[in-house]
C-alpha cells in the first residue's frame, strides 16, 4: 500500500512539474500515471469517500442514510470497480472540457483578442511560411502583424491590423494576392475566424460528450450488477430490518442512497482529477486555465444521475423481499 501511495505522489509531482515547467509531455505522462495510481488505490478509497459523501444522506434520510453509508463502505473491492469506472469517465471528460474552453479563452484573451476588427490569414494545419508574416507587415495597408503557432486545430495563423484609413477589403485583397504563392491561405475578418474557431471547439466538445455518454452507458451494467450482488449478500440484514419495522420504502431508499453515495464519490474524484490534470496541461501549453462551471456541473450531475438510476432494479428487488425469505436466504 505504501508503494502505491508513493507512486501516486510521484505521479502528482510529475503533473505539477510539467505544468510549471511548460512541459506538456511530462504533464501528460504524469496524468496517465496518476490515473493508474488511482485504480491501484481503488480498494482503499470507498471507506473514507463514503464517510464524506454519506454525510448528506445521513442528514436527509437519517436511518436509511446511515445504513446506506455503511453499505457503500462495505465490499471495498466491489465498490472500487464502480467508483473507478465513473471516476475515469468524469475525469477524462473534465480534462478535455477544460482544454477546449482554455483554447477558446486563449483566442479571446491572447494575441487574437488584441486584433479584433482586423484580418486573419489562416495557414491551416500545414501552416504558412514564416516570411509571409514579414511580407504582410511591409504592406502599406497594414499597421501591425502577429503570428501565432498553436498545437491544436490551426498552425501558422497570422493576425493583421489594417492601417488607419485603409479599407478592410483593400487590405484583404492585397494580403490575398501576397499569400497566393504560399498556398493561397484564406484571408478572413476576425469575427468570421472567431466564429469558425468557436464552431470547431463546440464540435470537439460534442465528440467529448458523446464519448462520455458511451462510457457511462457501458459502466451502468457493472454498477447495477454490483448493487444487486450487494443486496443478495445482505439479504439477512434486510430481513432483520423488515422484522424490526423498516418499510419497503425505507429499504428502497437505503439502496438508492447507497448508489448515490458511490456516484458522488466517483464524480467528485473524477472532477478533481480532471481539473488537476487540466490545470497542468493548459499551464504547460501556456494557455489560460479556464473552468466552465455549467458544462462541468452538467457532466457531474449526468454521471451521478445515471449511477443512481442503475440502482432502481436492485432497490425494487430489496424492497420485495419478504421477511421470511430474506432471513432464510
Amino acid at each position: 500500500m505504501l508503494v502505491r501511495a508513493a507512486g501516486g505522489a510521484a505521479a502528482a509531482g510529475g503533473v505539477v512539474w510539467g505544468g510549471l515547467a511548460a512541459a506538456p509531455a511530462i504533464a501528460g505522462a504524469g496524468a496517465i500515471m496518476l490515473l493508474g495510481a488511482m485504480v491501484l488505490l481503488g480498494p482503499v478509497v470507498p471507506r473514507p469517500a463514503a464517510a464524506l459523501a454519506g454525510a448528506a444522506a445521513v442528514r436527509l434520510r437519517r436511518a436509511p442514510g446511515v445504513l446506506a453509508r455503511g453499505g457503500a463502505s462495505r465490499g471495498p473491492r466491489r465498490t472500487a470497480g464502480t467508483v473507478t469506472a465513473l471516476m475515469a469517465g468524469i475525469g477524462m471528460a473534465t480534462l478535455l472540457t477544460v482544454h477546449a474552453e482554455s483554447l477558446r479563452a486563449s483566442l479571446e484573451d491572447g494575441v487574437a483578442g488584441s486584433f479584433r476588427g482586423g484580418l486573419v490569414v489562416d495557414g491551416g494545419a500545414g501552416g504558412s511560411a514564416p516570411r509571409l508574416a514579414a511580407e504582410i507587415a511591409a504592406l502599406p495597408q497594414v499597421e501591425a502583424v502577429a503570428e501565432v503557432r498553436t498545437r491544436w486545430g490551426h498552425d501558422g495563423v497570422v493576425f493583421v491590423r489594417p492601417a488607419p484609413g485603409a479599407a478592410v477589403d483593400d487590405a484583404a485583397s492585397a494580403i490575398a494576392a501576397l499569400a497566393r504563392p504560399y498556398g493561397a491561405p484564406p484571408v478572413r475578418e476576425h469575427a468570421a475566424y472567431a466564429a469558425a474557431h468557436a464552431a470547431d471547439v463546440d464540435a470537439f466538445l460534442g465528440v467529448v460528450y458523446a464519448v462520455f455518454a458511451l462510457a457511462v452507458a457501458a459502466a451502468l451494467p457493472g454498477i447495477a450488477a454490483a448493487l444487486a450482488l450487494g443486496v443478495r449478500d445482505r439479504a439477512r440484514e434486510i430481513g432483520l430490518l423488515r422484522a424490526v419495522g423498516a418499510t419497503r420504502a425505507q429499504v428502497r431508499a437505503m439502496v438508492r442512497w447507497e448508489a448515490a453515495i458511490v456516484a458522488l464519490s466517483g464524480t467528485a474524484g473524477g472532477a478533481a482529477l480532471g481539473l488537476f490534470a487540466g490545470w497542468a496541461l493548459t499551464g504547460a501549453q501556456e494557455r489560460p486555465f479556464t473552468v466552465p462551471p455549467v458544462p462541468l456541473a452538467a457532466l457531474a450531475l449526468a454521471g451521478a444521475a445515471a449511477c443512481t438510476a442503475a440502482a432502481l432494479p436492485a432497490a425494487r428487488r430489496a424492497s420485495r423481499l419478504t421477511i421470511r425469505d430474506a432471513v432464510s436466504g
